[in-house]
């Protein structure tokens, strides 16, 4: 046992994998490094890490040793995020099964492809899993789950640092992932907040969706008259579609214009009525006055 590695990493797998999940990455992945199908160097090693791996990670006596060992380590994302997996193969052993579950399960692509902007082994292991259980009927649970783990043993459970990596890993800024990684590590979980991402943006000159939307719609014209829930509409279709986003923005920002324009107009309307009233109203009592002052002095 060797605790300056990653087990967990090697194998693709979290910490709360069951047996059978161990079992299915161990066996995809040594078929994947099998020398007919992968072509890299150092492929002994390799297979030594995985093989070291897999006898510590399914024995639970061994297994609870080493994360007791690992103590806060077991938070480290490097061994995630820097990995070259897939590059080498030429043939992907698993690929051919999984074509075949895809055809009839077609969310299992969407699933997988969610997976693999956290991390390749994971969404690797996702599928291994996915073919060896065949629980094809928690397709999106099953990675829902990976994911919120992942997740949550790398950045913590504030919400605000979750959107914010989640931020990163769509625009795929591994380099600010890991020192944002280091810093929850460091500063502790229930210390993580809006710190830490202050601090890296700044750092990194990085701008979120929702930062670079704001600019976006700062230049619209007339955009001062979007409230809240409009703009944050037009944000949900902004972030798959700019134009798109612009037209609707557009078509907001006239249909406000429009009610206010109404709204000016039935005011004004209102007051001209109010004041064609208190006119009525005066000259009738003028006349009124007249009358019996003309009566009273006969």
């Amino acid at each position: 046992m060797n605790i300056e590695k990653d087990y967990y990493a090697i194998l693709g797998v979290l910490p709360s994998a069951e047996t059978i999940v161990i079992k299915a990455a161990y066996r995809a992945l040594s078929k994947r490094y099998h020398p007919d199908v992968y072509k890299g160097a150092n492929i002994a090693e390799k297979m030594a890490d995985i093989n070291e791996a897999y006898e510590t990670l399914s024995s639970d006596d061994k297994k609870a040793a080493y994360d007791e060992a690992r103590g806060s380590r077991s938070q480290d994302a490097d061994e995630y995020f820097n990995d070259d997996f897939g590059t080498h193969n030429t043939v992907d052993p698993l690929d051919a099964d999984w074509k075949v579950a895809v055809k009839y399960h077609p969310d299992l692509e969407d699933a997988a492809a969610k997976l693999t902007k956290y991390s390749k082994k994971i969404a690797y292991t996702y599928k291994a899993y996915m073919l060896e259980t065949k629980d094809f009927d928690n397709i999106q649970r099953a990675a829902r789950a990976a994911a919120e783990e992942f997740l949550e043993i790398h950045f913590g459970q504030n919400e605000g640092i979750i959107a914010f990596a989640e931020e990163l890993f769509n625009d795929d800024r591994k380099d600010i992932l890991l020192e944002l990684n280091r810093a929850v590590k460091v500063l502790g979980v229930s210390n993580a907040d809006g710190r830490i991402i202050y601090k890296l943006k700044a750092e990194y000159n990085y701008l979120t969706s929702r930062d670079r939307f704001n600019s976006w719609l700062s230049e619209l014209e007339g955009h001062e008259c979007l409230n809240h829930s409009t703009a944050k509409k037009i944000f949900i279709i902004w972030k798959s579609s700019p134009n798109e986003a612009q037209r609707v923005a557009k078509e907001q920002v006239i249909t406000v214009a429009r009610m206010e324009k109404a709204s000016r107009e039935a005011a004004q309307d209102e007051k001209s009525q109010r004041n064609t009233v208190i006119i009525v109203v005066a000259t009738v009592m003028l006349i009124a006055f007249f009358v019996f002052m003309e009566r009273t002095g006969s």
